[in-house]
């Protein structure tokens, strides 16, 4: 094992209770699905953000606004997709509790 930070216990707020002076981590089913969920697509989103950046430097008919359309849609998928990641820490940082 190791050491917690208090931050994780921070984190997995809404997964604690205190029950017989013993911390109980309980993790619902829907949070699990919906940690996988956010897993999953926000990998998805990501790779598809680099795609499409990545298909500005490689098109060769590309003009200044799909140039910046491409770049900003790629980065705003990037985004959405770090969110995703950062909704999941709650169940990861429970698990570690729990562990």
């Amino acid at each position: 094992m190791g050491e917690l930070n208090f931050i994780n216990f921070k984190r997995a707020m809404p997964h604690l209770y205190f029950i017989d002076q013993t911390i109980v981590v309980r993790i619902s089913w829907f949070e699990l699905v919906v940690y996988w969920i956010n897993i999953v697509f926000g990998s998805l989103i990501a790779f598809f953000g680099w795609l499409l950046m990545a298909a500005t430097f490689f098109s060769k008919e590309m003009n200044i606004v799909k140039t910046f359309s491409y770049l900003g849609l790629g980065m705003l998928f990037i985004c959405v997709a770090i969110f995703m990641f950062y909704q999941t820490f709650s169940v990861t940082s429970a698990g570690n509790i729990e562990t």
